[in-house]
């Protein structure tokens, strides 16, 4: 299938992640995936030690992912992106199992959290573009009963997920409340990224 819009360069994306690829490829910027190996952990740290705002901390690691491969793929487009979780000044992190999952989302019954999601374009080991979204999630209050069948419906999969919930599917009946659009939800703020493209001329406009 031809891109009409699409510049002739490659693009690649600077993680393994499954819905960004579909995300780009529906929107007629099909990339190959290529794993950053930084450590985003550190970067995380090391950028709120320096008193950095929890919310901005995906665009830092979306920026070190994108360099990180763009130094080793001349002359591609490499996208790194992240998406953080933040509620009233507390930043949240991927949980690595399902109980783990069960009191996060206790945690976030019925209040108010925000997905930041960002994106950095680098090209020969520069940033071209950066961009990042906000969303407000506000769940409805859970019962430890329906945490329990959710978690057993949704599976290991959402522990892939900073908010343990995947908007796309029956993650959506967790909340009462949301505002912003789902690209930024599911991790990437693709309505900014592809306005800076077109103004950045990379892509049609």
């Amino acid at each position: 299938m031809k891109h009409y819009w699409v510049a002739k360069t490659q693009y690649i994306l600077a993680s393994q992640s499954v819905i960004r690829l579909q995300m780009l490829s529906s929107a007629g910027l099909p990339a190959q995936a290529c794993p950053s190996q930084v450590d985003e952990r550190a970067i995380a740290n090391s950028h709120l030690k320096s008193g950095g705002d929890p919310a901005m901390t995906a665009l830092k690691l979306a920026e070190a992912k994108a360099l990180d491969v763009s130094r080793q793929r001349p002359g591609c487009h490499v996208l790194g992106a992240d998406q953080t979780l933040t509620m009233e000044g507390r930043e949240f992190h991927k949980v690595t199992s399902l109980s783990e999952a069960a009191q996060q989302l206790e945690t976030l019954s019925g209040r108010t959290h925000v997905l930041t999601s960002a994106a950095a374009l680098a090209l020969d080991g520069q940033i071209v573009i950066r961009e990042t979204a906000r969303a407000e999630m506000t769940m409805r209050q859970l019962s430890q009963e329906f945490i329990r069948l959710y978690l057993d419906n949704a599976g290991e999969q959402i522990l892939g997920s900073v908010g343990c919930y995947q908007i796309e599917g029956n993650g959506v009946q967790l909340f009462q409340r949301i505002k912003g659009d789902q690209f930024t939800i599911m991790g990437l703020p693709l309505l900014q990224l592809l306005q800076a493209m077109r103004l950045s001329n990379i892509i049609a406009s």
